[in-house]
Order: C-alpha cells, then sequence, then structure tokens
C-alpha cells in the first residue's frame, strides 16, 4: 500500500519540491539542486521507500507471530514495544539520511589518482600536480579551487628563495592545518616560514588527516638523511584538538580511519605498532564502525569515548614525546617543538603533560580566535586561511628567531 501512494503521489511531491513549488519549509529541506539533478532524489527516495516497505513488511509478520505465542499479554507488550521503537529508531535514521541533517555543508573534491599508502602504511600523495575543488554542498558554489604541487617524496612543495644559502632545515609535521588544505603552494606555513628565513630551508612533510600515530610512523620510517640536504635543524609539529580522537581512535572517525595506522601502549609505558585500528583493537573498532554509521549520533553530536579523559590527553602527550625521540635518534642537535594551534580547547590541558616529559612547545592559544572568519578557509570550513599562516609564520621567526 505505502509503495502504490508512494508511485502516485509521492513522485510529483519529490519533484515539486525541489523545484521550489511546494511549501518553504519543504523546499529547504533539498540542497544542492545545482549540483545533482532531481532524479539523484528520486532514485534516493526510491531505496529508502523500499526499506520503510520490507521493514513494515516484517513488522506485520513480527505482530501476527505475537498473536499466536503462548505468552502473557504482559511479555507480548513489551515485546511489541522494544519493535516499534526499533521501527522508530530505524524510520529516523532513513529520515536523516535522506535530508542529509547535520551534513558539513563543503564538499572536498579530489582527482583519483591523487593519494596512495606507502610501505608504511602512510598516506602519501602522488607526486606531481593535483587540482583540487572545494564547493558548498547547499548552493554548488566554487568555496576555492587551488593546486597543491607534490614531490617524489610525497611532501607539499614549498617554493623557495636562494636555496643553496640556506644550510639548516624546518621540517613541518601535521595532518591538513600542516600541509595547508585549500591554499595555495605558495600560502602554506612552511612557505611563509621560509619566505622569511634566509637560512632555514622548510620541508612539508604534513598530510590530510593524519594523526600523532601517523606522524610518529613517518619520523621512525623516513630517512631524513636521503630527503633532506641541510645536516641538521629543527622540526615543528602542529597540534589540534582533532588529534586527540585520533590518537584514540574515537567511533566518529572509525568509518573511514579504521585502516589507520594504530599504536599499542605495553605495561611498562612503551608505544609498539600494532598494525592499524582495525586489527590492533578489532572488537573495540568493529562496534565503532556500527555506531558511525547512526545519523542519529551524528544529528545529536554523539560519540564515543563521550568525552576526553585525563588519559587520552597523557596518552597523545606520550606519543608527542616518543615523536621527540625518534627524532633526535636522528638528529642529536637538532630540536623538536610542539605548536598548539590558536583557540584550542584541549591545548591548554596538553601543556603540563609537554612540561613533565621535557617538549618544547609554542603555545599560540591566545595568537588569535580561529572562529574569526578572516583565520578561517571560509565560512563553509574551518581550515586555516592564508592570513592565519602569516601571522603563525611571524610568531615563529620572532620566537625561534629564525631571522
Amino acid at each position: 500500500m505505502g509503495w502504490i501512494v508512494y508511485s502516485l503521489l509521492g513522485v510529483q511531491i519529490i519533484k515539486a519540491i525541489y523545484e521550489g513549488r511546494s511549501a518553504s519549509f519543504l523546499n529547504n529541506l533539498i540542497h544542492g539542486r545545482d549540483v545533482h539533478p532531481v532524479e539523484f532524489y528520486l532514485q534516493m527516495a526510491d531505496r529508502i521507500i523500499r526499506r520503510i516497505c520490507v521493514y513494515a513488511v516484517i513488522l506485520c509478520l513480527w505482530g501476527v507471530l505475537l498473536v499466536f505465542m503462548e505468552r502473557s499479554l504482559e511479555t507480548k507488550a513489551v515485546f511489541f514495544g522494544i519493535n516499534l521503537c526499533l521501527i522508530l529508531i530505524f524510520m529516523a535514521e532513513i529520515l536523516l539520511h535522506f535530508f542529509k541533517f547535520n551534513e558539513e555543508p563543503a564538499e572536498w573534491k579530489y582527482p583519483s589518482h591523487y593519494v596512495r599508502r606507502d610501505d608504511f602504511g602512510l598516506w602519501r600523495a602522488w607526486a606531481g600536480k593535483h587540482r583540487i575543488f572545494v564547493i558548498n554542498k547547499k548552493t554548488g558554489h566554487s568555496i576555492c579551487d587551488v593546486e597543491y604541487s607534490v614531490d617524489e617524496y610525497g611532501r607539499r612543495v614549498t617554493p623557495v628563495k636562494e636555496r643553496k644559502k640556506r644550510d639548516k632545515f624546518v621540517l613541518f609535521f601535521g595532518c591538513s592545518f600542516t600541509f595547508g588544505d585549500g591554499v595555495g603552494d605558495n600560502q602554506t606555513l612552511a612557505f611563509e616560514v621560509g619566505k622569511n628565513t634566509g637560512q632555514y630551508m622548510p620541508y612539508n612533510y604534513g598530510f590530510s588527516g593524519e594523526g600523532p600515530f601517523d606522524i610518529l610512523a613517518k619520523i621512525e620510517n623516513i630517512d631524513f638523511k636521503n630527503d633532506v640536504k641541510e645536516g641538521n635543524g629543527i622540526s615543528i609539529y602542529t597540534f589540534i584538538d582533532s588529534h586527540i580522537h585520533r590518537t584514540i581512535g574515537s567511533a566518529s572517525l572509525m568509518g573511514s580511519k579504521f585502516n589507520d595506522i594504530y599504536y599499542r601502549e605495553t605495561n611498562d609505558g612503551r608505544l609498539v605498532r600494532a598494525g592499524n585500528f582495525e586489527t590492533g583493537r578489532p572488537l573495540l573498532t568493529t562496534i565503532y564502525r556500527i555506531l558511525d554509521k547512526s545519523k542519529i549520533l551524528k544529528a545529536l553530536r554523539i560519540t564515543f569515548p563521550m568525552r576526553i579523559m585525563e588519559e587520552h590527553i597523557k596518552l597523545t602527550a606520550r606519543t608527542i614525546q616518543e615523536m621527540q625521540h625518534q627524532f633526535a635518534r636522528k638528529y642529536p642537535l637538532g630540536t623538536f617543538y610542539v605548536l598548539i594551534y590558536p583557540s584550542l580547547t584541549y591545548g591548554k590541558l596538553l601543556i603540563p603533560y609537554l612540561n613533565e616529559m621535557g617538549i618544547k612547545y609554542l603555545d599560540y592559544s591566545d595568537l588569535f580566535d580561529r572562529r574569526d572568519p578572516r583565520f578561517r578557509l571560509a565560512k563553509e570550513d574551518g581550515h586555516p586561511s592564508p592570513l592565519a599562516y602569516r601571522i603563525i609564520a611571524e610568531r615563529i621567526i620572532k620566537d625561534l628567531r629564525l631571522e
């Protein structure tokens, strides 16, 4: 019956909503008209209605079964109540999926040949030039259109002047905030630092989505003596709040990062690589991957663990300490710094552990308000703007005396 009603009325209703001929609150349910044709939404609706009809049949069969069960009325009522709750949850999940509730407003579009996994299990970009687009999902309008240049070692290219005069290096480690997602080669943090110093050669080892475990594996395994010409220098790791979630493998990340590098802490406090999150802690990661599919949890902004604990911050600090140890093994005369990005929630909470572990840091928590539109890539996306990189670079040059 439901399928018949949908066939008679549903298609016309969806077309009316798509064309803006329905009630205003219904018209606002469909976004991205400039991106997707009406057929896209009709196909999506077909899939959803099929699922609802299948589940409705299952509910009817279950109801018939309850009638013939030789159990008390109270038991039947409990079974029916549980089943009804499951039906409502299922329908809510479907509706939230259809209407894209609470979805990220920016969509990043990468070329198909952009990334690869290397022999150490790390994501790297292929060497060459890659054009990246970012669009607003609701309007289809362009947020940015940039080109990334990547060298043969998988690093973001950092153009500099008078390279031959630079006899020291500065290695930048981190995620997209280091790599420079959404900005050009001549707008990244590494570029801005290199532009303002004539002695240090900047190398951008950052990459999108990386967390402390990935960066630790990178410092452990990369042959810097082969990749970096200069014999000594400094390294700067940029910390943001998401790195704690990436260290503990929060449920909200396991849908896409279940096969990212995982380290296990032994009883004596050592960090030992244990494959990836899926192989290193299979049961918990499987549960988290299931939870990550829930649109209800996403709409309510619920993830697991439900809050960051002291032990999570300490594990992140311990991972950073191991980064420092691995860097010191390769460059005994070098210096490792942690850059705490402005306006973080957990940056200040990390500092006591850094002090305790003897890790040098640049506390830029109060440098600017990262929610300010001037320091964001766009209102739809919170990555750093070119201005943000420029201001941070100026402070690095001043604080570390890299002129």
